[in-house]
């Protein structure tokens, strides 16, 4: 019995490195560079009841995210995250713009009897919506320890009952707090303390930081790999005195191919390299390269960027694609657009129509 069952688990394993050989032939990882997702809860009502919101906040970063936190940077009553990555320069702050106008409570523990963190002490908050429970923790994640103050949100509610249990076993009913403050409750004392802290303030993204290049500017020269072999220069992709569309993609990108199925229709009838594909893979990987091309239909120019060169498109801006430079006659970047969706189609082809005569 015990050799067949350990027949079965061998079995299991093969099949198991078979699938994860398979999707890391796709571009898929399972040892980092996994793209990070994140959700919103819509309410108990809802369906769906989480909406995925890792494109449009940019969470979905390629860098090899190890380690993530939660906390209210700015003290505006929202959780913003902030994001690690191995063996990378850039590290990354998303500042939290969702759900402003709802009421929230923040409480501040301060222990007595078993450490003055009062780490394992478990804080219920009541409003009309419920309750909520909450138990400090010292550490969360991998590496990661988020904010020790405790937040709750309320929603229209403007007040909550705050009620205690310390690592000690012992419990304080603190009773009605005010929302939109912070309330420091320390054990074995009375009521809480209203704590007055500075607002602080988070710098507003870059609208046109998805590059460290921006309109204007031309494209840095420089050779590149030829996807069928050899190796050419920027000036040979794009021929000066025409428009073109350059599309920044990599075969581990998940959106990547509708974009460019897009541009494979779009190419056909176009001028001389109308339209060029850039992918940012590592240029060891060309089969990947190769296989993503054949499946999205794409029979337009395509390469694959160096190393050197990627750095110098992205500099410290967080790498993310897919990326598309609308390029004029003369050579330089008349528009950047990040992501794809349908409604950019018209206006892709408006750009290719139109003269700069």
């Amino acid at each position: 019995m015990l050799a067949a069952q350990a027949g079965v688990e061998k079995a299991g394993r093969s099949a198991l490195l078979n699938e994860q050989e398979e999707l890391m032939g796709l571009g898929f990882s399972f040892s980092g560079y996994e793209r990070n997702r994140l959700y919103r809860h819509r309410g108990r009502d809802s369906s769906p009841l989480y909406i995925d919101l890792s494109g449009v906040s940019g969470v979905d970063d390629i860098g090899d995210g190890r380690g993530v936190l939660f906390a209210d940077f700015d003290n505006d009553g929202d959780s913003d995250l902030f994001v690690t990555n191995l063996q990378r320069r850039t590290h990354l702050l998303y500042r939290n713009n969702v759900g402003q106008s709802a009421h929230w409570i923040r409480i501040d523990l301060e222990g007595r009897r078993r450490g003055r963190d009062a780490f394992g002490a478990a804080v219920r908050v009541s409003s009309s919506a419920g309750t909520q429970t909450r138990v400090l923790a010292g550490g969360s994640g991998f590496l990661s320890q988020h904010d020790p103050r405790l937040l709750f949100g309320l929603g229209v509610d403007e007040e909550a009952r705050v009620e205690i249990t310390w690592p000690s076993g012992s419990v304080a009913s603190v009773g009605v707090l005010k929302a939109d403050r912070t309330w420091r409750i320390v054990e074995d004392e009375p009521g809480a303390e209203l704590l007055d802290l500075p607002a602080g303030t988070l710098p507003d993204p870059v609208a046109d930081r998805l590059l460290a290049i921006k309109v204007g500017d031309r494209l840095p020269g420089g050779r590149f790999r030829g996807v069928a072999g050899g190796s050419t220069d920027l000036s040979e992709l794009l021929p000066a005195g025409s428009r073109h569309i350059v599309n920044l993609w990599a075969s581990w990108c998940r959106i990547c191919p509708r974009e460019m199925r897009y541009l494979a229709t779009l190419a056909r009838g176009q001028g001389r390299n109308a339209i060029v594909g850039i992918s940012i893979d590592d240029p060891n990987d060309l089969d990947k390269v190769r296989w993503r091309l054949h499946e999205a239909g794409a029979d337009y120019p395509a390469v694959v960027a160096s190393e050197e060169y990627i750095a110098r498109l992205f500099g410290s801006v967080a790498v993310r694609v897919p990326i598309t430079l609308l390029v004029a006659a003369d050579g330089t970047i008349a528009e950047i657009h990040s992501g794809w969706r349908p409604s950019k189609a018209a206006r892709l082809e408006r750009f290719l129509q139109a003269s700069d005569r």
